[in-house]
């Protein structure tokens, strides 16, 4: 874990200088300079790694060789061209995966840099939320999220071709990126505290049926057979399923304390109310935590803006302590206690 610690707080060092030159013209280039040695660490970490990843050895080094001698393929066409280029020039799957993490480590950093209102706070909560493990875990995913939050910029410009075309993109990578698709209708639409509170206790207290539903829908799906495979693990994470609510709640109570019209607070507001949907369905649908995650991901923007925007300091630090120490323990008790990710100990391409 030290590798790591360090891989952040080197990145954190660097982002702050760049955050604190990024409001002047003058000093352009010092941000980008210092913007992209914030980036290096995770970028050097990320590519250097060698199966570090629960994934690596169980699917993805695998089925570079099935898909470069044609014995089988993911169901996305783009992440299969992805492996079929890189096949053409050598048999080590090293080199794909490596170029994966490059690439999504890249567009959350773009990402941050052209979103985020707090840099640090972003790249911190980028790593304590698991999404940096989770990348190095679930590469097509997290690659097809990295597309989807770097696209995010469109759907709050409303250039809904340019959006589309992204979501596009992601989907094409991992099937999943298809529920970023209606998000563009939320955007702009008034979601009160009310409203969000309503959706989320509702959600809660509906799973059961909303999740059978969704059960008998998905059974006449291509992906039928994940509910009766190893990914159906009928048990309720309830860590993670008491984190979102927590930062759930959070934003609400901040709509509630400041009801004038903020669209992209309401938008972050009631994608975090779907994520705690999703999240209330672990124990009954496989594979709904990814789902869930790869909505909450927005958190790395709305909680930075949320902070910036509260003018009580006390409330400020208050709900800062909250999410980094419950997140950080979360992150930790998920290493270690739970053995997900298979990310410690760190092994490199030169240790093969």
């Amino acid at each position: 874990m030290i590798i790591y610690l360090v891989m952040l707080g080197m990145s954190l060092f660097f982002s702050v200088y760049a955050s604190n030159a990024k409001p002047y013209p003058a000093l352009r280039s010092t941000y980008r300079t210092f913007a992209v040695l914030s980036a290096v660490p995770f970028l050097l970490v990320t590519v250097l790694r060698y199966r570090v990843g629960t994934d690596w050895t169980f699917v993805y080094e695998p089925y570079f060789y099935y898909i470069r001698n044609g014995i089988d393929q993911f169901n996305e066409w783009g992440f299969n061209l992805i492996y079929q280029l890189f096949g053409l020039f050598t048999s080590d799957s090293w080199w794909v995966i490596s170029f994966v993490g490059f690439m999504t480590v890249l567009l959350i950093f773009l990402a941050i840099y052209r979103q985020s209102c707090l840099i640090p706070f972003s790249i911190l909560l980028f790593f304590i939320t698991n999404r940096y493990f989770t990348a190095l875990n679930q590469i097509r995913q997290m690659l097809s999220m990295a597309v989807f939050i770097y696209g995010l910029r469109y759907l709050y410009e409303r250039r809904w071709k340019s959006y589309f075309l992204w979501c596009l993109c992601a989907v094409s990578i991992h099937t999943s990126a298809i529920m970023y698709l209606p998000l563009y209708f939320l955007y702009g639409r008034r979601f009160t505290w009310k409203k969000c509170l309503g959706f989320m206790c509702l959600s809660i207290a509906g799973a059961p049926v909303l999740g059978t539903l969704i059960q008998t829908v998905l059974a006449v799906t291509s992906y039928g057979w994940y509910l009766n495979s190893v990914f159906q693990q009928n048990d309720f994470y309830l860590m993670g399923f008491l984190a979102t609510v927590f930062v759930t709640v959070v934003h609400i109570h901040h709509l509630y304390r400041y009801p004038e019209s903020d669209l992209s607070l309401e938008f972050w507001s009631i994608t975090m109310v779907a994520a705690t949907a999703l999240m209330s369905m672990s124990w009954m649908l496989p594979q709904v935590l990814r789902a869930a995650e790869g909505l909450s991901v927005v958190q790395i923007f709305s909680l930075p803006d949320l902070l910036k925007k509260e003018k009580d300091g006390r409330m400020r630090l208050l709900i800062c302590f909250f999410i980094v120490a419950g997140y950080s323990s979360k992150l930790f008790y998920d290493v270690y206690v739970n053995r997900w990710y298979d990310v410690v100990p760190y092994r490199t391409v030169f240790q093969r």
